[in-house]
């Protein structure tokens, strides 16, 4: 394992931890915390402290630990934080994620002695006495590791030198001789970094005399989480053991008798494990310990995202190859190779799914990085918001999250920018003074659904179509003919912006153009709704998975293309004599008066096709409370296509939402009814 692969395991714990911290003091900021949550929180800082000093990243081991002395005081109940302390803390915290996001993007994370002294002086003056900047060491005690120089490398890379004692008192002949038996917990992502750390906390205690297994087995990536320290120390058995325990990762620490290796009897090793907590059924055969207490415990391991990723596309092209074989095949309904190939296909699908819940993740992982943006820019602009979330248990793949975090951060920025009023402008509309944005999520079928609303001024359809009209975005006519909901959908065109002047946040046209093409790329619809006075909510539907779909696949003007299920509300087969004209319009009406639009898919789409047949299928959807239909040459079926991302410039096309190829080597453009519409008719 080379040093990017420990970088990365890090971020990607650090984040974890920083995720739990973040949404604690969260809670604490709006209510009380329990003694559990207390523990919590404190256990998140001791890990990330540890985990960056056994990578030597003393800036985020300086700031977490920092961090840690406090939460240290308010577990033993010897402080309670103030709304000051507890504000700091939240600082702290954000700070600390951006030393994380330095790592990840390869660089060096920042320094925060500023920040040290800011929490020491907010916490009193008891904390306020100790070091104040990054570059200081973090106090010795049994609660904090010794230091390690910066940029140390891993100890999987290079042999792990075994430290030289802290103490001249340890090196006394006289001095008791220990033997420890350390076992690891069995989902240690980092055991031989972790080794590292508790051979630093024992050396800071005595001197270490023999390691078993030798340091060369820890480089080598070969140590099974379990081994034996021999020391000659002064500090008693019990405390040194206690030290050791309390280190994260640490499932069993053992004091040897005279003589023994670790072999000891069943009996008292059985009892040991009891008292550590740990049941034998627990251990592997290398000796690691698992979760404590725990005997159903799966064990889990961190797979690199792009792996996924390739795994996903591999079992697209399964379903190809699958595809494929079945029209080569042709087999007779009920025979042998039918049952074969339905075997197959079901085997496909299981993986498929499996693999679509492993790229599942909650969309609280990303609520930290909100609530930070959104406590920035608060602050900056002097406006309280109070940011609320819903349904954040809600899943999203992997892909789909991480395109969403862009478009969420610029319409926060918008609310509380354009949406949300000042204090003093709230109260006197009756408002309370602290504005509020909610983002909700919930299932849909096999959608979710997102909204973000907040209760500021709201945008007025009337205006944007005047500033649209004076600044050349649409004609006069175009204007009267669009309803409220097409109006509002006008701060997505590229440049227009309805802000008097312009600031680094927001006002110069750039934005909600962003929005609506990172909502488009993920074949997501994007829906807005406002009322002057009383706020704006911005709505969107988001797909399963970025990679597999199924689509209905028709044919028009000679061409291919498929349109997404989730996209079709209906089909329909329309004769010509069912066809009127409204409002420069091709409408036909359904067997409940529901007013269908026809777009002719060819000429939609700027292609020379001949007259469509009489009658002629279409897909019927809708945007908003409007029903469409696309009009084509034939429906050729439903059909499980894996989506292609199409490559700049053919991305900046709204219509398209990728491209497919299909089993017989064809490609099909994948289109977006709802901006295809928005295409055909601008506003």
């Amino acid at each position: 394992m080379d040093t990017r692969e420990f970088l990365d395991l890090f971020v990607a714990e650090a984040r974890e931890h920083l995720e739990g911290c973040s949404g604690l003091l969260t809670r604490a900021r709006t209510g009380s915390l329990d003694s559990e949550s207390i523990n919590d929180l404190f256990r998140h800082a001791h890990s990330l402290k540890g985990m960056a000093l056994s990578l030597g990243l003393r800036p985020i081991a300086v700031l977490a630990h920092a961090l840690e002395d406090i939460l240290h005081d308010w577990r033993k109940g010897s402080m309670q934080p103030s709304p000051n302390l507890l504000g700091v803390m939240v600082q702290v915290a954000d700070r600390l994620a951006t030393q994380v996001d330095a790592v990840a993007a390869g660089g060096d994370p920042p320094l925060a002695g500023d920040l040290v002294a800011t929490l020491r002086a907010a916490a009193g003056p008891d904390q306020a006495a100790g070091p104040a900047t990054a570059e200081a060491t973090p106090p010795a005690s049994t609660e904090a590791e010794p230091p390690v120089a910066a940029k140390a490398t891993p100890p999987a890379e290079s042999p792990v030198a075994v430290p030289e004692a802290t103490q001249a008192s340890s090196k006394d002949p006289s001095d008791p001789v220990l033997a420890l038996e350390i076992i690891l917990s069995r989902d240690t992502q980092l055991p031989a970094a972790r080794a590292l750390v508790v051979l630093k906390r024992l050396a800071g205690h005595g001197q270490l005399l023999h390691v078993e297994p030798p340091a060369e087995a820890l480089s080598a990536g070969g140590f099974s989480g379990r081994m034996v320290v021999t020391l000659a120390t002064r500090v008693a058995a019990e405390r040194l053991m206690g030290i050791v325990q309390n280190l994260p990762d640490v499932a069993i620490c053992r004091l040897l008798l005279p003589g023994e290796n670790g072999s000891v009897d069943d009996d008292r090793r059985a009892g040991d494990e009891r008292r550590a907590g740990v049941d034998r059924r627990d251990l592997d055969e290398t000796g690691a310990a698992g979760p404590a207490g725990r005997t159903d415990a799966i064990p889990t391991i961190r797979v690199a995202t792009e792996r996924m990723d390739r795994l996903l596309d591999g079992i697209g092209e399964l379903i190809l190859q699958r595809e494929r074989l079945l029209r080569a095949v042709a087999p007779e309904p009920g025979s042998a190779s039918a049952g074969l190939l339905e075997i197959l296909g079901r085997t496909i699908g299981g993986l498929r799914d499996d693999v679509m819940k492993m790229r599942l993740i909650p969309f609280a992982a990303i609520v930290p990085r909100l609530q930070r943006t959104v406590r920035d820019l608060s602050t900056r602009l002097a406006k309280p918001v109070d940011l609320r979330f819903e349904g954040t248990e809600v899943s999203l793949d992997r892909s789909i999250l991480e395109e969403m975090i862009d478009p969420l951060e610029h319409v926060l920025r918008n609310a509380i920018d354009h949406g949300i009023e000042a204090a003093d402008g709230r109260r006197d509309r009756g408002k309370p003074s602290i504005g509020r944005i909610t983002i909700a999520l919930a299932r849909q079928e096999d959608r979710t659904a997102l909204t973000v609303s907040d209760d500021g001024r709201g945008m007025d359809p009337a205006a944007l179509r005047r500033v649209a009209v004076e600044r050349r975005f649409i004609t006069r006519e175009a204007a009267t003919r669009m309803s409220d909901e097409e109006a509002l959908m006008l701060v997505t065109l590229p440049g227009f912006s309805t802000a008097a002047r312009t600031t680094d946040i927001s006002g110069r046209g750039v934005g909600m153009d962003i929005v609506r093409m990172r909502v488009q790329k993920i074949g997501g619809r994007l829906t807005i709704r406002s009322e002057v006075g009383r706020g704006t909510a911005l709505e969107i539907e988001i797909p399963p998975s970025l990679t597999v779909t199924r689509a209905f696949l028709c044919r028009a003007a000679g061409d291919l293309y498929a349109v997404p299920v989730s996209a079709v509300t209906a089909t329909l087969d329309v004769g010509r004599a069912s066809i009127e004209a409204s409002q420069g319009e091709q409408v036909t009406r359904r067997q409940d008066d529901e007013i269908v639009t026809l777009l002719p898919l060819a000429t939609t789409l700027g292609a020379v096709g001949g007259a469509l047949p009489d009658p002629f299928p279409a897909l019927m959807y809708r945007v908003g409370a409007r029903a469409y239909a696309l009009a084509v040459d034939e429906i050729l079926g439903e059909q499980e296509i894996v989506v292609k991302p199409l490559r700049h410039p053919l991305e900046l096309l709204p219509q398209y939402a990728g491209a497919a190829v299909l089993d017989d080597g064809r490609i099909a453009l994948i289109l977006d009814p709802v901006n295809l519409t928005r295409t055909a008719r601008p506003a």
